[in-house]
């Protein structure tokens, strides 16, 4: 049995292109086109499973067939918009969607979330979607079965990472995070899940020092101290796919930079519209 992940938006909250901006990294991304234009957070895995809904979510169905309407579960990060544009749940609703009587949407999020969705769906809320709240290091298991077990994330008040299993494998959703908070490194040195798929923030791509630890979100080198104390605790090896993900235009790079350094270190480069089996 494999596990199919699918990147249907890899950017951070601009984009790359990003919106309004006239900066010689987005100039570029403009003339290169392709794999380098990247559009705002977002992942599904085996065509069930959610992971984040941002403005982008129509244009990820319209570009590259998200398969929306086989989604019934989606798990949030955070609350931001380019990780939650709760809005668009609304569409859900009677009136904006015929849909079968019995089909709901359920939402696993933080309280910040939770209380954003609660106010943003009224009259949606409660009947075609509902909302669940999570807490750190509480696993909850969906219905489609995945066991998801949300970590602390060093970003905004209450974000989180995922650790999402099902069948044998285990995927490490790591997007919107500096260098993990020491109750996440406390539960990953007790628990030592082995990860199959490991998927990292890389959003200050270009902005690199040795044996940093930045906060908020995450560098080259960022990722490389998470990497290694992952490999100590032997929670990923050789075997685990390490993929580089979620990027700014601020530190100027586009796909075919960050490409490079990742060919180089021995990490996969997402862009959208990738998808990894494994």
């Amino acid at each position: 049995m494999f596990m199919k992940y699918k990147f249907y938006g890899t950017a951070a909250a601009e984009g790359i292109p990003a919106i309004f901006c006239e900066c010689e990294t987005c100039k570029r991304a403009w003339e290169k086109g392709g794999k380098n234009i990247m559009t705002r957070s977002q992942s599904v895995i085996d065509d069930t499973l959610g992971i984040d809904f941002p403005a982008d979510t129509y244009l990820h169905i319209l570009n590259y067939g998200l398969p929306v309407t086989d989604i019934s579960t989606f798990i949030i990060t955070h609350k931001h918009s380019d990780h939650f544009y709760v809005n668009d749940f609304f569409m859900h609703s009677p009136g904006y969607a015929y849909v079968p009587e019995d089909k709901e949407i359920d939402i696993y999020t933080t309280k910040l979330g939770y209380d954003y969705a609660a106010e943003a769906l009224v009259g949606a809320f409660g009947v075609s979607v509902r909302c669940h709240l999570i807490e750190d290091f509480v696993p909850f298991v969906t219905k489609e079965g995945y066991k998801v077990t949300p970590l602390k994330a060093d970003h905004c008040v209450d974000a989180v990472i995922f650790l999402i299993e099902k069948d044998g494998k285990c995927v490490l959703h790591s997007n919107d995070t500096g260098y993990y908070p020491k109750e996440t490194w406390d539960w990953l040195e007790k628990n030592r899940t082995y990860i199959n798929f490991a998927e990292f923030d890389c959003t200050m791509c270009g902005f690199n020092t040795e044996n940093d630890r930045h906060h908020n979100h995450s560098n080259f080198s960022t990722v490389e101290n998470i990497k290694r104390r992952l490999e100590k605790m032997g929670c990923i090896n050789e075997q685990t796919i390490c993929v580089l993900n979620h990027f700014s235009h601020n530190y100027g790079m586009i796909y075919d930079d960050l490409k490079k350094y990742g060919d180089a270190k021995g990490y996969l480069t997402a862009y959208d519209g990738l998808e990894v089996n494994f």
